[in-house]
C-alpha cells in the first residue's frame, strides 16, 4: 500500500484542527465562473442539491472522469449534460434534447442514466432513451469527442447470450472494457424468454449474460437469482469479474445476497465474521473498482454498521474515528447506515465516509484515509473563487452518498452540497488532494529529517500504542522507511540513511 503520495507536495498535519480545501472544478452558486457549463456557451449548471452534479467515474488509469449534471435556462428536455474530463477540466460532449445521437433522433426527457463509465483512451458509454419510435428507444451509446453510436438497443437480438431473447426497455449500470470498449450492462425485461428469466448482466456488447435470473444459481447453494438490484452491478476493466447485489429464491430473511463471480461473499440472515449476528438485507450496498478490488457495506441485526473490502472488515460503527476529535466515534444517530462512502485505488488505499457523534451537527461527518486519519470533515472550507485561499465563508455542508472515486496520484474527486456562512447555497463536483501527514523519516513531524526523530522512531518501532500518545498529531507510518508497508526493525538501517542524508527521498 503506497503511502507517499505525488500530490503529497507540502506538509499537513491531520490534527483535528487542520483544515483541508476544497478545490473547485464546477459548481451551480450564480456569480462563480465555475459555474458555467464547458463547451456550451452562456450555459449554467442549475441551482440546488444532492443530484444537480450525479456520481462522477474514473477510467481505469484514474486520469479520466465522466458525469452528468443539470443545466439551468433551459427546457426541461434539454436541461442534462454528459462531461468528459481530466483533472480539473472537462467538455460536454452530451447535452439530453440536443445532441444528435442518430439521424433525426436524440435524447428525450427521459435523460442520460447518471450511471456512465468512461477508458483511459475518453472513450465513454452511457444509457438513454431516444426520442422517435418507442419499440427501440432504450439505446447504449458508446462516444468520444468526436463522434457517438448506438451499440445496443431495445428489441436487438441476443440470442448468442441468451437463446430466443431480445433486449428490453431497461439498461443500466454500463461498464466498457478498456482495451476492446466493449460494453456490459444490466437488462431488464428482457423479451422472448419467461419473466422469471428476464434481467441479466450482459458483458462483451451482450454476446455473453454473466447472470440470469432464474437461471444462474450463486455458490454455495441450489436457488437462482430473482433480482439484481438497480446500478448494483460493477466490473472490472475487462467485465471478467464482478459483483452484484440482489436477491435469490429463498425466504425474505435470507435472500439478499452479495456475489463477486458468482460466489457469495455476503447473506442475509448469515453473521459475517467476526460477529454473531446477523446481517440484514436492508441497505446492503457493493461495488467494484477496475482493478477488481471490492466493497460492502451493511448491517448487523444488533445495528452494528460495517465496510468489508475484499472479504476483509475494514470499519465498523461506533469505533473511534482515526485522529478524530477527542473520543470521537462513528455513529449512526444522523444517518441511520453510518457509512455514505467508500472508494479504493489500484494501490489498496481506501477513503471511507461516515457520521460521528461529534456534538456540532456541522462538523460531524468525516472522510477517512486508510482508517488513518481525517482527509476531509463536514464544514471544512471550499475554495469557491479559485485563489487558493480558504477566504469565501464556503465549507461542505453534505456528503453526496458514494459521489466519488480515489486515484493513484492521491486524489480524491467528489461531489457535496456547500454551505455560505450558515446557510446552504449548492452543490459542488471538486477534489482534494490526500496529503500524509510529515514525510519518511519525520517521526516528530516537525517538516525536518534529523537526529531529533531518532527517540520518536524507537517508540514507533518498539509500543505503535505509546507513539500515537506521545505523537498524536504525528504518522506513525513515516517510519517505514525501506517501504514494506510495516514499521519494524527491518526500517532501522534506511532510518539511518534517511538521517544521514537529511531525507528518505
Amino acid at each position: 500500500m503506497r503511502k507517499v503520495l505525488a500530490a503529497a507536495v507540502g506538509i499537513l498535519f491531520a490534527c483535528p484542527a487542520t483544515a483541508q480545501l476544497v478545490e473547485v472544478i464546477y459548481c451551480n452558486v450564480p456569480g462563480q465562473t465555475t459555474q458555467q457549463v464547458p463547451g456550451i456557451d452562456g450555459a449554467r449548471f442549475r441551482a440546488g442539491f444532492t443530484n444537480q452534479f450525479e456520481r462522477p467515474f474514473r477510467s481505469q488509469d484514474g486520469r479520466r472522469w465522466a458525469l452528468t449534471a443539470r443545466v439551468a435556462d433551459v427546457s426541461s428536455d434539454q436541461d442534462q449534460v454528459l462531461i468528459i474530463g481530466g483533472d480539473v477540466t472537462g467538455m460536454t460532449v452530451v447535452q439530453k434534447g440536443v445532441t444528435e445521437i442518430e439521424p433525426g433522433r436524440v435524447i428525450d426527457l427521459s435523460g442520460i442514466d447518471p450511471r456512465v463509465a468512461i477508458s483511459d483512451a475518453g472513450v465513454f458509454v452511457f444509457t438513454a432513451n431516444l426520442t422517435g419510435d418507442t419499440a427501440d428507444d432504450e439505446v447504449v451509446v458508446v462516444g468520444d469527442l468526436q463522434s457517438r453510436a448506438v451499440i445496443l438497443r431495445e428489441g436487438q437480438s441476443i440470442d448468442s447470450a441468451i437463446a430466443g431473447a431480445r433486449l428490453g426497455p431497461f439498461l443500466d449500470a454500463c461498464t466498457i472494457d478498456n482495451e476492446t470498449h466493449a460494453v456490459g450492462v444490466r437488462g431488464v425485461q428482457l423479451q422472448g424468454v419467461p419473466i422469471p428469466q428476464s434481467t441479466a448482466l450482459l458483458v462483451n456488447n451482450a454476446a455473453t449474460a454473466a447472470i440470469q435470473t432464474g437461471v444462474s444459481v450463486p455458490t454455495p447453494g441450489v436457488n437462482p437469482w430473482t433480482t439484481l438490484f438497480a446500478q448494483s452491478l460493477y466490473c472490472d476493466d475487462t467485465c471478467g469479474r464482478w459483483i452484484a447485489t440482489g436477491q435469490v429464491v429463498g425466504g425474505a430473511s435470507s435472500n439478499d445476497v452479495i456475489a463477486v463471480n458468482g460466489g457469495i461473499v455476503i447473506r442475509e440472515g448469515a453473521a459475517l465474521a467476526p460477529f454473531t449476528s446477523p446481517v440484514v438485507g436492508i441497505g446492503l450496498m457493493s461495488e467494484m473498482i477496475s482493478n477488481g478490488s471490492w466493497f460492502a457495506r451493511g448491517s448487523n441485526l444488533d445495528g452494528m454498521d460495517w465496510i468489508v473490502n475484499n472479504g476483509a472488515l475494514i470499519a465498523t460503527g461506533n469505533s473511534l474515528v482515526p485522529r478524530g476529535f477527542a473520543t470521537e466515534r462513528y455513529n449512526d444517530t444522523r444517518y441511520s447506515p453510518t457509512w455514505f462512502h467508500m472508494a479504493g485505488n489500484y494501490h489498496g488505499d481506501f477513503v471511507i465516509g461516515g457520521t460521528t457523534d461529534f456534538p456540532d451537527s456541522r462538523r460531524n461527518a468525516v472522510l477517512v484515509w486508510n482508517n488513518e486519519f481525517v482527509v476531509l470533515r463536514k464544514g471544512d472550507p471550499v475554495d469557491l473563487n479559485g485563489n487558493g485561499l480558504a477566504d469565501d465563508d464556503t465549507f461542505v455542508e453534505l456528503f453526496n452518498d458514494e459521489d466519488g472515486f480515489l486515484t493513484e496520484d492521491g486524489y480524491f474527486y467528489f461531489t457535496c452540497d456547500i454551505r455560505k456562512g450558515p446557510a446552504p447555497v449548492g452543490q459542488i463536483f471538486g477534489r482534494i488532494a490526500v496529503v500524509i501527514p510529515g514525510q519518511r523519516g519525520d517521526m516528530n513531524c516537525d517538516g525536518v529529517v534529523n537526529n531529533f526523530d531518532i527517540d520518536a522512531f524507537i517508540i514507533a518501532v518498539s509500543d505503535e500504542f505509546a507513539y500515537e500518545a506521545q505523537y498524536p498529531d504525528c504518522y506513525r507510518q513515516n517510519g517505514d522507511t525501506n517501504g514494506d508497508g510495516r514499521v519494524d526493525n527491518f526500517d532501522i538501517g534506511s532510518f539511518v540513511e534517511c538521517v544521514q542524508n537529511q531525507g528518505c527521498e
